[in-house]
C-alpha cells in the first residue's frame, strides 16, 4: 500500500536498517538505540515487515529523489517538508476515494430497499454503535482484501 503514513515508514525502515547493521556487526547496539529499534520491531509481523520493504522500494521508485535526502544529513528540514506534503496528498487521495464510495454503499448495503433491507437493520434511533465495524454485514463490506480469508475464518476475533 503506497497510500501510507510515509514518516512512520521512513522511521520503521530506519530501524530495520539499524537491526541489520548491528546483525552484521557493522553497528554496535548502543550507536544504534538497540532498545528503542527492538521495541518497535518485536511488534511487527514477518508479514508486515515484508509489507513495509515492498512498499519503501515503491516509494524509493515513485520518488527517487527521496532517497538522496534520507542520505544527506544536512537536508533534514527538506526531508521533513517532503514527509509532510507526500503525506497530505495522500490524505487527500483517501478522503477523495471515500467522498467517491460514500454515493455507492447503499447501493452495496441494501440494493433493494423496499423488498429486503440489512438484517440486523441499522439503529434508528439516532445511535451510531450498530454502523460501521459494529454491523455483522457492514463488516463483511468493510473489510479489507488483505485480512479477508483470516476474518471469514474467525469473524469473532475482528469483531
Amino acid at each position: 500500500d503506497i497510500f501510507c503514513d510515509v514518516g512512520r515508514l521512513l522511521d520503521f525502515m530506519f530501524f530495520l536498517q539499524q537491526e541489520e547493521l548491528a546483525a552484521n556487526g557493522e553497528l554496535s547496539e548502543d550507536e544504534g538505540g538497540a532498545a528503542a529499534w527492538e521495541r518497535v520491531l518485536s511488534k511487527v509481523s514477518p508479514k508486515s515487515c515484508k509489507q513495509c520493504k515492498c512498499t519503501y522500494g515503491a516509494l524509493l521508485q515513485y520518488a527517487p529523489g527521496l532517497k538522496q535526502l534520507l542520505n544527506n544529513c544536512k537536508k533534514r528540514g527538506v526531508l521533513h517538508e517532503v514527509i509532510t506534503e507526500m503525506n497530505k496528498a495522500i490524505q487527500g487521495v483517501h478522503l477523495d476515494d471515500a467522498t467517491c464510495l460514500k454515493a455507492h454503499v447503499r447501493t452495496y448495503a441494501a440494493p433493494h430497499p423496499l423488498k429486503a433491507s440489512l438484517k440486523p437493520p441499522l439503529s434508528t434511533t439516532g445511535t451510531r454503535s450498530a454502523f460501521g465495524l459494529h454491523h455483522p454485514v457492514l463488516t463483511t463490506l468493510l473489510c479489507p482484501s488483505s485480512v479477508w480469508k483470516e476474518y471469514f475464518d474467525d469473524p469473532v476475533q475482528y469483531v
